[in-house]
C-alpha cells in the first residue's frame, strides 16, 4: 500500500459495536483490493469496542482508531472520519455491515471506467431477506432524482457507497441531522452524476441501524410539523432541486414526496401509538390519523403540505 496517500479512505464511525465490528472489519481487511486505508472513530463507547479496535491495529497498519472524549453525536461522527480522509475515493463502512471480497475492486473499477458516474457501490440486501436491491441513478438530473425518490426505502447501499472524496467538501452536514439526511446526501450527489453498482459484489446489511431504532422519529422531532410530515426536511430539499424543471414535473415530484411523507407519518403515528403510555396521548393519534384518512382531510393535508414546500 502506498503508505502517503492510498487510493481509498475508509470511515468507520461506532458506538458500543462490540458484537459486530470484527464481523465488519474482516470483511474490508479481506478485500482483494488492498490499497486503502480505514479511520474508525469511537464515539466514547462503553464497551469492548476500543479493546477489539486495538487487536486489530496490532494486525493491519491501514487501521487508525482515534476515540472521542465524550459523545458527539451520530452524524459528526460521519463527518469525523471524512475529515481524516486522504484517498482519491472514499466510503463510510458501519460497524455491522458486510461486503463480499470484490466490492472496493469492482467499485474502483466503475469509477474509473465511467466519467459520468460519482459514487459506486454493489447490489445489496439486508440479512436474513432475500429482496436484493439492484437500481441506479442514472441519465439527467431530473431522472436521478425521480429515481431516487421511487426507491428511496431500499437506498442504504447508496449512502455508503465508494465516491469522489473531493465532492464531499461541498456538502453541508449539518443537512443529515434530520429524518433521513442520508437521504439528503445521496441527492447531493446524484445532482453531480451518476451512481452506479456492480451486480457481481454485494453488500449485506444488519437490522441493528437507526432505521429500526424505537426512536427514529422522536429524535428528530423537532417541530410540529414534523408529526405530519416526518420528511420536511428532505422534502424541502428534494423540491428545490427540481426548480428548474417543467410545471408538470415538478407536480409529479411533490406528489411523491407528499406520498412519502403520507405513509412515514403513519408509520410513526402507529409506532408511538404502541410505545404511549398516556391514554390521551393515544386518543390523539387516533383521531389525528383518522382526520388525515378521510376525503377531505387527505386533500386538507395535501393542500398544507404544498404550502410548507413553498
Amino acid at each position: 500500500m502506498n503508505q502517503s496517500m492510498p487510493v481509498v479512505s475508509i470511515g468507520m464511525p461506532v458506538f458500543n459495536g462490540e458484537y459486530t465490528i470484527s464481523y465488519a472489519l474482516d470483511s474490508i481487511l479481506e478485500q482483494e483490493f488492498t490499497d486503502f486505508e480505514i479511520h474508525i472513530s469511537d464515539n466514547h463507547s462503553t464497551d469492548r469496542t476500543p479493546e477489539i479496535i486495538k487487536e486489530y491495529m496490532a494486525k493491519d497498519s491501514r487501521i487508525r482508531y482515534f476515540r472521542q472524549p465524550r459523545n458527539i453525536g451520530a452524524y459528526k461522527n460521519f463527518e469525523y472520519v471524512l475529515s481524516l480522509s486522504r484517498g482519491k475515493y472514499f466510503m463510510w463502512a458501519a460497524a455491522d455491515d458486510w461486503r463480499s471480497p470484490n466490492f472496493l475492486g469492482e467499485c474502483v473499477k466503475l469509477l474509473e471506467s465511467h466519467k459520468s458516474c460519482v459514487a459506486a457501490t454493489s447490489f445489496d440486501k439486508f440479512i436474513g431477506r432475500n429482496q436484493i436491491n439492484t437500481f441506479t441513478l442514472a441519465g439527467s438530473k431530473s431522472e436521478r432524482l425521480k429515481q431516487f425518490i421511487d426507491n428511496s426505502f431500499h437506498s442504504n447501499a447508496l449512502f455508503y457507497s465508494l465516491m469522489h472524496r473531493e465532492l464531499c467538501d461541498d456538502f453541508n452536514f449539518e443537512l443529515l441531522e434530520c429524518l433521513a439526511g442520508d437521504w439528503i446526501f445521496i441527492c447531493f450527489l446524484a445532482q453531480r452524476g451518476d451512481i452506479l453498482r456492480s451486480p457481481d459484489a454485494l453488500t449485506i446489511f444488519s437490522d441493528n441501524g437507526m432505521s429500526y431504532s424505537e426512536s427514529r422519529y422522536s429524535m428528530f422531532r423537532s417541530r410540529l410539523a414534523h408529526w405530519f410530515y416526518p420528511l420536511l426536511n428532505f422534502s424541502r430539499f428534494a423540491y428545490t432541486l427540481s426548480k428548474n424543471d417543467s410545471k408538470a414535473a415538478r407536480s409529479n415530484i411533490e406528489a411523491k414526496l407528499f406520498s412519502l411523507n403520507h405513509y412515514t407519518a403513519l408509520d410513526q403515528a402507529s409506532l408511538e401509538t404502541r410505545k404511549a403510555h398516556s391514554l390521551a396521548k393515544i386518543v390523539i393519534i387516533r383521531v389525528a390519523l383518522k382526520a388525515i384518512s378521510t376525503r377531505l382531510g387527505l386533500y386538507l393535508y395535501r393542500r398544507f403540505f404544498g404550502f410548507a414546500l413553498a
